[in-house]
């Protein structure tokens, strides 16, 4: 099964033929229906793949990351507090010591904490019933201002939140980092996913196959231009999430809980449901 070295534009295939991506700007040149038969067809491959792992749910399982939206202030930032702690952590851990922070951090009140001062940071890096690493700590209080500041901007943090539309996300993340401490681009997507927000991850395996149906322009697309696919291949299937569309297309590239991947590194095309779609094969393979 000859692949065209690194899939890189211009790559010579059988035939004499070059790797030529399609005219059209990144999955531009779908129509919404046409949109609406390649999830057809995805959710079908991966169905079909599962059915020897107890079923597409079972492989989908952890879509129940994905949780209600927290109350208030409060318990938002209380999440973002136990993301903030769980690096270098097992997250069991955390989950054990998890009492001890709401008694030390005052029940995760945005107020409180924001209200901390050095005594209070003395107070909690002699506290044995959290984890005392003082980075984290003073980032937890400096958060706690930040969750007031977005407060008095825009209400409150679901607010804030519902500011940004799905082909935002990448800018979301970005303005998460610039305000809170502590927080880098895995923790943040999974502390957003976690709050009940609809939040793709991008992964290698992800954007291979994203690149290879023409969704984006590149294996190595950005969160921009990432975001953007999502948020056309979400309108044209109403009702279906931005994060079971990551998932399936993760799956289709990684073949994470399946027997095999098929959009993997060296695809297995003769098996892809997904192939009217995929410019690659057209191009690579001859389909």
């Amino acid at each position: 099964m000859k692949q065209a070295s690194g899939g890189a534009v211009g790559g010579k295939t059988r035939g004499g033929r070059g790797l030529r991506r399609p005219d059209t700007p990144p999955g531009q040149g779908l129509t919404a229906a046409q949109l609406r038969a390649l999830y057809t067809a995805l959710r079908a491959q991966i169905a079909a793949l599962a059915r020897r792992h107890g079923g597409l749910d079972a492989v989908m399982e952890d879509l129940r990351e994905i949780r209600a939206r927290p109350a208030g202030d409060d318990r938002y930032f209380e999440e973002l507090t136990r993301h903030v702690f769980q690096a270098g952590f097992s997250w069991s851990l955390i989950q054990k010591k998890w009492p001890g922070f709401r008694q030390a951090f005052a029940g995760f009140s945005v107020d409180r904490v924001a209200a901390f001062g050095r005594d209070d940071v003395a107070r909690l890096l002699a506290d044995p019933g959290i984890i005392r690493n003082r980075a984290k700590v003073e980032a937890t209080i400096l958060n706690a201002r930040a969750f007031r500041e977005i407060r008095a901007q825009h209400g409150s943090f679901r607010k804030y939140l519902s500011s940004f539309g799905v082909a935002d996300q990448a800018r979301l993340c970005r303005d998460l980092r610039r305000r809170f401490r502590h927080i880098g681009p895995f923790s943040t997507r999974h502390f957003l996913r976690r709050v009940g927000e609809d939040i793709f991850i991008s992964h290698p395996d992800t954007l291979r196959v994203m690149y290879r149906l023409g969704l984006v322009g590149s294996p190595k697309a950005g969160d921009e231009e990432a975001a953007a696919a999502y948020a056309r291949l979400a309108a044209a299937n109403r009702g279906v999430t931005v994060g079971e569309l990551n998932r399936l297309l993760t799956r289709h590239g990684s073949g994470r809980g399946l027997d095999e991947a098929i959009c993997a590194p060296v695809p297995r095309c003769e098996k892809c449901r997904l192939t009217r779609w995929c410019w690659y094969y057209r191009s690579v393979r001859g389909g």
